[in-house]
């Protein structure tokens, strides 16, 4: 476990640097000396998923959560991968199931794919955080709002640098919510 978690610490240090295949091979060797350990597993589980090896990464966040129940970003890796599949029910199950004060911007997740946007927003009152911030920009992006650019764009600020796979799915799709909402679509899709 040791050798594991130094294998853990260079790919920290090398996502500082921006040596990004270099990470993904100490993570690789980190999990392959732990394959229980939750981080390593998210972080595989986050690599699939932007690959959108989605039921690989379902499999990798279920090990996570069994191996610790109470991992937030498992489960907030479970919630996106479930989404993904457009297994909403079982999201909200999930949820329910974890109900916590963090699962309110999950929640709020869950409803918002499942197409209740004032719902969503009513459910993120109050929620504080760069996925409530998020969802929110999106479900404001969807009610046509013209505050839903500035929102994404915060968004983008925060999240841009991080090298999570998982959290630059959510980048990704907050740049052309951003991006939609200050520029018609040709110009969007021209770039």
């Amino acid at each position: 476990r040791q050798e594991a978690a130094l294998h853990a610490e260079r790919a920290r240090l090398q996502e500082d640097r921006n040596e990004i295949a270099l990470a993904e091979e100490s993570w690789s060797a980190a999990l392959l000396l732990d394959p229980s350990h939750p981080r390593y597993l998210f972080y595989a589980a986050s690599k699939r998923l932007k690959a959108n090896e989605v039921l690989g990464a379902l499999d990798d966040l279920d090990r996570c959560l069994g191996a610790s129940p109470g991992d937030y970003a498992c489960r907030r890796g479970m919630i996106q991968a479930l989404i993904a599949l457009d297994r909403l029910e079982t999201a909200r199950q999930n949820v329910e199931a974890w109900r916590d004060t963090r699962t309110k911007s999950l929640s709020a997740w869950v409803t918002l794919a499942e197409g209740r946007v004032d719902d969503a927003l009513a459910e993120l009152e109050g929620v504080d955080g760069t996925l409530a911030s998020y969802l929110r920009g999106m479900a404001l992006y969807q009610n046509n709002s013209p505050k839903a650019g500035a929102l994404l764009g915060q968004v983008v600020d925060v999240w841009g640098g991080i090298a999570d796979p998982m959290t630059q799915v959510l980048v990704g799709r907050a740049r052309v919510g951003q991006a939609l909402q200050s520029q018609p679509l040709m110009e969007v899709a021209g770039e």
